[in-house]
């Protein structure tokens, strides 16, 4: 039984990564990081393509393994405008 993991960051790149080895792989799982991101849209992005995919006809057959690995304290140790400063993250396009 081959097994792929996938980090998921809900964006583009990474979700086409996990269509992609659903259809190579018996068994995916994706996993997401919460590191205290301003940008908490791509965990919610991860876990909404990751619910589709496991309720569609379209993938039956196909179940995702999913989680979500929380990293507390590296906020901390970071110095990015990916977890404070700089300007706000847009929602939308």
């Amino acid at each position: 039984m081959a097994h792929c993991v996938v980090s998921l960051s809900g964006g583009m790149d990474s979700s086409t990564l996990l269509l992609r080895a659903i259809e190579e792989y018996d068994t995916v799982t994706g996993i997401s990081f919460d590191y205290g991101q301003k940008h908490r849209v791509e965990l919610e992005r991860a876990q909404q393509l990751v619910d589709y995919i496991n309720s569609s006809d379209a993938y039956q057959g196909h179940n995702i393994n999913y989680q979500t690995i929380k990293l507390d304290g590296l906020t901390s140790l970071l110095d990015s405008a990916l977890v404070s400063g700089g300007d706000d993250v847009p929602r939308s396009l």
